[in-house]
Order: C-alpha cells, then sequence, then structure tokens
C-alpha cells in the first residue's frame, strides 16, 4: 500500500497544528519503526520539546528508536538549547551541517542548508514513511505558520510499481549518508563557542502567534489546544 497526503497550515486562517499532527501521524503509521532520521534547517528548543512529545505519545518504542537528527547552524538561528535537547534523548545523535566551517566563517554559510525533511523507517525496511515540507522545528513552523507538506507511507503490500518507486526514493536518500558523514559531531566546547558567536537575530518564534508558549515557566493551558485558542478567529461561551 502507498498512500500520499497534502498537508496544509495557516494559523491566520484557524487551521493550527496541521504540520504536528502530520508528523505524529506519519509516525504512527510506519508500523515497526526503528529509525528516525531528521534534516533540519532550523530548530528551537522549545519546538523540539513540541515534536519529542508528539513521537513520544504516537510511538510506543520512542526511547529505543535510533535517532539522527542534522541540523543547520546557518546564521545561527538554531538554538543551542534545541541541539542539547535532541542530543540527550535517549538513542539519538546530532551533527551539524557544516558545523565547523560555519563557526570558521561567523556563522555565514557558503552554501544554505535547508531541507525540512524526516524519515521513519522500520525494520528490515517492511514500512517507509518520508514527510516533506516547508516548516522549520520551531513551534512557529509546527502549529502556528503557514506551512505546507506532504506525507508519503510505503506499507505491505506493495505492488511492483509501488515498490519499484520506494526504490527511487530510497536511492535518492542516499544523499543523507554523505551529508551526514561530513557534518560536524557537537559537543560542550563546540557549543558554548556556537553560543558566544550567536548574534541578536528575531528568530521564528518571536512571532506573536507563539511567543506565549515559549517560556519554560509554568503556564495553565499546555501548547495544545493552547497555540489552537491563541489563534482562533471566534470565541463562543455556551452555559446552562
Amino acid at each position: 500500500m502507498y498512500r500520499v497526503d497534502l498537508i496544509i497550515q495557516d494559523g491566520l486562517a484557524g487551521h493550527t497544528s496541521r504540520i504536528a499532527q502530520g508528523i505524529e501521524s506519519l509516525a504512527a503509521a510506519t508500523t515497526d519503526c526503528v529509525g528516525v532520521r531528521v534534516a533540519m534547517a532550523y530548530a528551537s528548543e522549545s519546538g523540539c520539546s513540541d515534536l519529542c512529545r508528539h513521537l513520544e505519545s504516537s510511538m510506543p518504542r520512542w526511547a529505543k528508536t535510533r535517532k539522527q537528527w542534522l541540523l543547520s547552524i546557518d546564521f545561527g538561528r538554531t538554538e543551542p538549547d534545541a541541539i542539547a535537547l535532541l542530543g540527550d534523548l535517549r538513542n539519538s545523535e546530532v551533527r551539524l551541517a557544516n558545523g565547523r566551517a560555519l563557526l570558521d566563517r561567523k556563522l555565514i554559510p557558503q552554501c544554505c542548508f535547508h531541507p525540512k525533511t524526516y524519515v521513519f523507517e522500520s525494520k528490515d525496511s517492511t514500512a517507509f514513511g518520508l514527510f516533506v515540507g516547508s516548516a522549520n522545528l520551531t513551534l512557529s513552523g509546527l502549529h502556528t505558520g503557514s506551512e505546507h507538506a506532504t506525507a508519503h507511507l510505503w506499507l505491505p503490500e506493495l505492488t511492483a510499481e509501488q515498490n519499484a518507486e520506494l526504490e527511487r526514493i530510497k536511492e535518492r536518500l542516499g544523499w543523507w549518508d554523505g551529508a551526514w558523514a561530513a557534518a560536524t559531531r557537537p559537543d560542550g566546547a563546540l557549543i558554548r563557542e556556537y553560543t558566544k558567536l550567536r548574534s541578536d537575530v528575531l528568530l521564528e518564534d518571536e512571532a506573536e502567534s507563539v511567543k506565549p508558549f515559549v517560556s519554560r515557566g509554568h503556564r495553565e493551558i499546555d501548547v495544545d489546544p493552547g497555540l489552537a485558542w491563541l489563534n482562533a478567529t471566534c470565541l463562543w461561551v455556551e452555559t446552562h
């Protein structure tokens, strides 16, 4: 079986959290998932925390799942705390695309690293999920920004044509191996160097649609459904 879904998110139109829900649904549908690979342009600590909460709820073996995160630090937009959070997960490894070169170039890339791709793989690759879109790994990208994505799922039994297309997809994703091997492993010293170089640029999660939920402090309403309520266009109260 092959299934594809088009996901449209637009907070101003009331279509919130579609990206987060789409990733979570694809992860849950990729049966016996043992590996997750994510290539991401920009990531925030709050976005990573929210995504992991969604994946943990949809993947029974989340803690045991092999996780690889290939992140960009172009222009200093990925938060150091996001790198640390992902690296501290069980069975998780983070690498920074062109990391050492970017630090030497004061975070100005020679060539921007801008993918937003999630790959979910089952044992023996009998099931395969691919999520590709425009959304960064931030609260804005996952919940309120105007974002588009497609979610692709291959499950047994595949027709000969579907199997051939899946093999073509896997062949193109062979790009990952070279990019991962060439990327920089972050350690404490590198993260400190990166933190020092970052400029005070406004990030996605400074947007009004998500800012009240970025703080780490206690809040009465959690991210879900708080972001949907925050961006609602109407409110009604029903009493008896």
